[in-house]
């Protein structure tokens, strides 16, 4: 009877220990619900395209501030507000001309939820 109840003890603990591992492997961490994913700024005939994916891995929604730094004051598209359902990606393109930037850098800076902390930082000399 004493041989029964350990390899029912034994099961229990593997059985136990496997479903902490999957709750560990399907609850998101913290850090890796928004990645800012296929940055990339490029050149093309006389203008900069900044473009980026923001990807909400949470499982809710929420909502984020795109800010770029260096560019003239008149300029409309700063800052940006978007929502980004749970599970779904947003696709941000810029079209920069020369002639809207105060000088040869520029800064992304990419914020959810009205923090003060931003999630992504990005710095670019362009020339």
């Amino acid at each position: 009877m004493s041989r029964k109840f350990q390899y029912i003890y034994i099961a229990s603990l593997i059985i136990l220990i496997g479903l902490v591992a999957l709750i560990i492997y399907l609850v998101p961490q913290r850090g890796k619900l928004l990645e800012v994913e296929r940055e990339q700024m490029s050149k093309l005939e006389g203008r900069w395209i900044l473009d980026f994916d923001i990807v909400n891995r949470d499982y809710e929604d929420h909502k984020y501030t795109i800010i770029i730094k260096g560019m003239k004051e008149d300029q409309p598209r700063v800052p940006v507000e978007v929502a980004v359902s749970s599970g779904k990606r947003f696709t941000y393109t810029a079209i920069i001309f020369p002639e809207n930037l105060t000088g040869n850098e520029l800064t992304l800076e990419v914020y959810r939820d009205g923090r003060k902390e931003p999630v992504k930082v990005g710095h670019y000399l362009l020339q």
